[in-house]
C-alpha cells in the first residue's frame, strides 16, 4: 500500500510521490487511487486559474507525454475533444512530477474533427504532438478569460517549452515573481476594471495592451 500525506496548502508543496517502479508494484485499484490524489492536488494548486477560465475542475488534468515515431505526443480521449472550451492540462513526467517549474498549463482545443486529424492508438486515445498544444497565460486569463491562451512555439529540447513569441525574457521574470498569493486589493481592482492603476508595471501594460486589442 501506498501512503501520502495531507498537503498543506501552498503553491510549492507536492504529495510524496512513488518511483515509476513502485506505481506499477501497486495493484489497478491502488493505482487509480493514486492517481485521483494526484489529479485532486493538481486542481487545488491551479483552483484559481481554474474559477478564472470558467471551466469545470473535471476540465483540467494531467498529461504524460511520450514519443510515436520520433514525436513527442500526448494521448487525448475523445470525450475531452469535446468538451465546451477544450481540455486544459499540466504536464507529467512517468512519475507524476510536474515537468515544468513554473507549473506551465495548455490548452487542446475544442475539436469535432479529431477522428480525421489524429492517429489513435491501443488505448483509445488520440495523438496530439507537443507542438500543437497551446499555452495558458494564468496572468492574462484573470484579466480577459479564454481569450489568453494562445498558440505555443515548437518545443526546444526534452520537456522544456519557449513562452510565446510575444512574451519577452525580462517579462517572464516578472511573471515568475508575481504568484496569485501577492496579489494586492490594487492588482485585483486594476484587473477587474481594466485600468492600468496597478503599482506593477508589467500588469500595468498587460492591461492596456488587452484594452487596445
Amino acid at each position: 500500500m501506498f501512503t501520502t500525506a495531507q498537503p498543506k496548502q501552498t503553491s510549492t508543496m507536492l504529495l510524496p510521490r512513488l518511483s515509476y517502479a513502485e506505481y506499477k508494484a501497486l495493484d489497478p485499484l491502488e493505482q487509480k487511487k493514486y492517481k485521483a490524489e494526484i489529479l485532486n492536488e493538481l486542481r487545488e494548486f491551479h483552483k484559481p486559474l481554474i474559477n478564472n477560465l470558467g471551466v469545470s475542475s473535471n476540465d483540467f488534468q494531467f498529461k504524460v507525454p511520450f514519443y510515436h515515431k520520433g514525436i513527442q505526443v500526448i494521448g487525448v480521449f475523445n470525450n475531452e475533444f469535446t468538451k465546451q472550451k477544450g481540455l486544459f492540462f499540466e504536464m507529467f513526467d512517468r512519475e507524476f512530477n510536474p515537468t515544468d517549474k513554473e507549473r506551465t498549463v495548455y490548452n487542446v482545443a475544442h475539436n469535432v474533427n479529431y477522428e480525421e486529424e489524429y492517429e489513435i492508438n491501443q488505448n483509445n486515445s488520440y495523438l496530439v504532438p507537443l507542438d500543437e498544444l497551446r499555452v495558458v497565460n494564468s496572468y492574462s486569463v484573470a484579466i480577459s478569460g479564454e481569450s489568453a491562451i494562445v498558440d505555443a512555439q515548437k518545443k526546444t529540447t526534452g520537456l522544456t517549452y519557449s513562452k510565446p513569441a510575444e512574451t519577452k525574457k525580462e517579462e517572464v521574470e516578472q511573471y515568475n515573481d508575481a504568484l496569485f498569493s501577492e496579489m494586492t486589493i490594487r492588482d485585483y481592482y486594476a484587473m477587474q476594471t481594466g485600468k492600468p492603476l496597478s503599482l506593477k508595471p508589467w500588469l500595468n501594460d498587460l492591461i492596456k495592451s488587452t484594452i487596445n486589442k
